[in-house]
């Protein structure tokens, strides 16, 4: 879903459940802005500003969804933190590198708590309102994770073998391969593939 090496990358809002007045399909760019930061890992939604994880300059940043603009930047509680989701005024952040997962006040910038990671090979993270959920590159799969220590509550088949991107909508799990750049809706109760698209190519920009 990224590339390390790219000095420029943008933001991609995504048509998911229906088209706009503009006649844009599910899946196309519908806008798009160069992020706050060179090497841009996670990203999420708390329901008003985009939340991004920035390798290179190790920090976070709340971003207006409108125009790209910085609200704030804090720094970031690890080194390597590529998982990002959003829950009410906290986010959780995952280092893949030392496999935690950190819950950070957005507010005061204080990590509040710390979970291992029951995988090997952690990429994704996202947040269902009860669990978290972790996409795990290495075992093919999706860990629905406890919030109080991490345990396992329950495992699904990843959808493909390149499994870094992932977040929930509500109702559904969206997983993202980075190898075949694909964008997969998967159900969390039986794993089963939904819809499945392309990602468009970041020359389109």
């Amino acid at each position: 879903m990224y590339r390390y090496n790219y000095a420029i990358f943008s933001i991609l809002i995504l048509v998911i459940f229906f088209a706009p007045a503009s006649d844009a399909a599910t899946g196309d760019i519908v806008a798009g802005f160069p992020t706050p930061g060179s090497c841009p890992t996670g990203l999420t939604f708390d329901g008003k500003f985009i939340w991004m994880a920035d390798r290179k300059s190790d920090s976070l940043y709340q971003i207006n969804p409108e125009n790209g603009a910085v609200i704030k930047s804090m720094e970031a509680p690890g080194y390597q933190i590529e998982g990002l989701t959003a829950e009410s005024d906290y986010l959780w952040t995952l280092d893949i590198e030392e496999r935690l997962i950190y819950k950070l006040n957005t507010k005061t910038g204080i990590n509040e708590k710390t979970l291992y990671v029951p995988c090997s090979k952690p990429q994704g993270l996202a947040w269902d309102g009860e669990y978290l959920w972790v996409a795990d590159y290495g075992d093919d799969k999706l860990y629905r994770i406890s919030t109080e220590d991490g345990t396992t509550i329950t495992e699904i088949p990843a959808p493909s073998r390149a499994t870094y991107g992932l977040t929930y909508d509500g109702k559904y799990l969206w997983v993202s391969d980075r190898i075949e750049d694909m964008i997969y809706m998967v159900c969390p109760k039986s794993g089963n593939v939904i819809i499945t698209f392309q990602i468009p190519p970041r020359s389109g920009l």
